[in-house]
């Protein structure tokens, strides 16, 4: 079983309101795995982290920390992913792809007029790749914004072809890319980051090796 002996009391309320035992270790896992790392990443104890939470509920970690890195977690199924970068703002957003029932009707509440019209005209055996590459990488956009969904995504043009990962946006002053992430079969991903920061894959702590969690992933920034 795993363990919630490194997460705060509002986090273990929060794991036992859950309904389904397998949502709870997922959500377990997930803010586990978060401490580690970040702990990992500013050299101190899981256990000591304390949180802070933005208008629409992003976390960061509390000023009593010091200077410490952004970051940002999405988790989807038993996959999670998680940016650290100390050239803030991050985002990071994973999902799995698959057969979504009314495509164009969903497609229309998330997507840009010209992403729309652009979407239109591809092939319907393309559409579903398509559709979650887009997802991700607007998710990644508005949650390096701290808006998360409380902004239109139609008011956003991210795309998905490779002509648009030489977008470039502006966040909180500055200039910010989309890059499409390689995650397992099965699961789109992207991040939202300063550009030009080198990405680093990094390996899970020991302390989360060989223990019964969903498939966990990090990226890192220099």
């Amino acid at each position: 079983m795993l363990s919630t002996d490194v997460l705060s009391a509002d986090e273990r309320a929060r794991a036992s309101r859950f309904v389904f035992e397998r949502d709870r270790i997922r959500y377990v896992a997930a803010r586990s795995f978060l401490r580690h790392i970040v702990a990992a990443c500013i050299g101190g104890d899981p256990v000591d982290l304390s949180f802070s939470y933005g208008p629409h509920g992003r976390p960061r970690l509390s000023a009593s920390h010091g200077l410490v890195p952004d970051f940002n977690l999405s988790h989807t199924g038993d996959l999670a992913m998680l940016a650290v970068s100390w050239a803030a703002p991050v985002g990071v957003d994973v999902e799995a792809v698959r057969p979504t029932p009314d495509m164009p009707g969903l497609a229309s509440q998330v997507m840009h007029p010209a992403e729309l019209l652009a979407f239109g005209r591809l092939p319907r055996s393309e559409q579903t790749e398509a559709f979650f590459t887009l997802w991700t990488r607007k998710e990644a956009l508005l949650k390096a914004m701290g808006v998360g969904l409380s902004t239109d995504p139609r008011s956003i043009h991210v795309g998905w072809s490779a002509s648009d990962l030489h977008r470039e946006f502006l966040v909180d002053g500055r200039v910010c890319e989309i890059r499409n992430l390689a995650g397992p079969p099965g699961f789109a991903a992207a991040l939202c980051a300063p550009k030009g920061v080198a990405l680093a894959r990094r390996a899970l702590p020991d302390a989360l090796r060989g223990r019964p969690v969903p498939s966990c992933h990090s990226a890192g920034h220099h």
